[in-house]
């Protein structure tokens, strides 16, 4: 197939006039005589999104089961994310476990042709602080356990890709040291100052969990788990970029200080995302749409992000990040952060075709998927 007359976002990450070939599910790094070719000419051609904390979309999410995960995978596809984490929130340990097995059991077997491809899980609980919970509910919690680790990451079957830890509790180091060995360790919902959340960093936490967001504020005498992390050489942050839950200012300070290397906007979406505005019941709590760009609990705290990950590309670019710099936090760096950036995240031979083409608004036209445009 030929994708032709389209301005490429190519794998350096410059913009150019060029056409992509691709060979069955593939980027070709050869021109090719092609039976089927598609005109872009007016079109950005970006590399399919890579959303690695994502909890669902619409009225599912993945963590719910029973085939929940391709639903939201189908729905993901849809909006320009081709790849992506199922995230689970604090749960029932059991039913944890039990649903982890699904999804890896997915992920082995593989999505429809419409959806986005699951590339691990993201245990975003339940080893958080209580004190910065967030929606997380309080009694599902748990403090680091090694041993617990170990079972998740034995009925996940290998697919764990990422693991919130909160580094100030009493067993955080022993449950860090685990988690390195098979998978990236994110600091986030702490209430960690800086000089632990140094520690742990120095000890093999690579990554952070929604910067600025369920931590503590970062202060100039009191610079916490933020300010570590914006001090940090090689720590990745993730970036809720939807006005609401970073302000503006911030988003475009994380960018000058981490550069698009070490941002990896994510969008957190959660069951409602992507509905209208009301009231709706999920897991037995009332959520809100209200006009917003967020989900936010019965009393307006917010649950998480309401809309698809190039929602959130397209706020950073309207707060003055650089389209290219928006693009690869949310393509090429997030994949770098689950160790799957040598096959998907850019536009470059070899790698797996998953490509979106969207206007000069940045509004989505065409998706391709491993190949394929998606119908």
């Amino acid at each position: 197939m030929l994708i032709k007359n389209g301005t490429v976002l190519r794998g350096d990450f410059t913009l150019a006039r060029e056409d992509v070939y691709i060979e069955g599910e593939s980027i070709s790094a050869e021109a090719m005589p092609c039976v089927e070719s598609f005109d872009a000419s007016g079109l950005f051609v970006l590399p399919g999104l890579v959303d690695i904390h994502t909890h669902g979309f619409g009225e599912r999410e993945c963590f719910d089961g029973g085939g929940a995960t391709t639903d939201v995978a189908r729905s993901l596809a849809a909006g320009g994310t081709t790849a992506f984490l199922p995230t689970c929130r604090a749960m029932e340990f059991e039913r944890l476990i039990s649903v982890a097995g699904e999804i890896s059991a997915l992920i082995a077997a593989g999505v429809p042709d419409d959806c986005a491809a699951p590339e691990g899980i993201n245990l975003e609980g339940p080893f958080l602080s209580e004190t910065k919970r967030g929606a997380h509910p309080a009694e599902l919690l748990s403090k680091p356990d090694t041993a617990l680790f170990a079972r998740l990451r034995e009925a996940a079957k290998g697919y764990v890709k990422l693991v919130t830890v909160a580094p100030e509790q009493d067993g955080a180091d022993e449950l860090i040291d685990e988690i390195k060995k098979t998978a990236a360790v994110s600091l986030g919902h702490s209430a960690a100052d800086y000089e632990t959340a140094k520690r742990a960093f120095a000890r093999g936490a690579s990554h952070v969990t929604h910067l600025f967001n369920a931590m503590l504020p970062m202060g100039h005498r009191e610079p916490g788990l933020a300010g570590a992390a914006l001090d940090s050489a090689n720590v990745t942050c993730e970036l809720i970029c939807d006005g609401e839950h970073v302000h503006p200012a911030a988003v475009r300070l994380a960018f000058k200080a981490l550069g698009a290397e070490r941002v990896a906007l994510v969008s957190d979406s959660v069951a409602g995302a992507g509905l209208p505005e009301g009231e709706y019941v999920f897991r037995g709590a009332r959520h809100r749409r209200d006009g917003g760009k967020a989900v936010r609990l019965a009393d307006g705290s917010l649950a998480g992000g309401g809309g698809f990950l190039l929602d959130n590309v397209r706020s950073a670019v309207d707060f003055g990040v650089p389209l290219a710099d928006a693009v690869r936090a949310a393509s090429l760096t997030p994949a770098r952060v689950i160790g799957a950036d040598s096959r998907i995240g850019s536009i470059a031979a070899g790698k797996r075709a998953d490509l979106i083409l969207v206007d000069g608004g940045l509004r989505l036209k065409a998706v391709v998927l491993r190949g394929r445009f998606l119908s």
